[in-house]
């Protein structure tokens, strides 16, 4: 795993830890890319 993915997957397990909801990763569309997407309950 490259320091891409590696700092993807800590993002993403910080965010899930401060209560964030994971709703998509690695998003593209014709404008660009997201690596995550996701939602605040709050």
């Amino acid at each position: 795993m490259g320091p891409g993915p590696r700092g993807e997957k800590l993002a993403r397990r910080y965010l899930k830890q401060t209560g964030l909801k994971i709703l998509v990763t690695n998003y593209r569309c014709p404008a660009g890319e997201a690596d995550l997407i996701a939602l605040d309950k709050g």
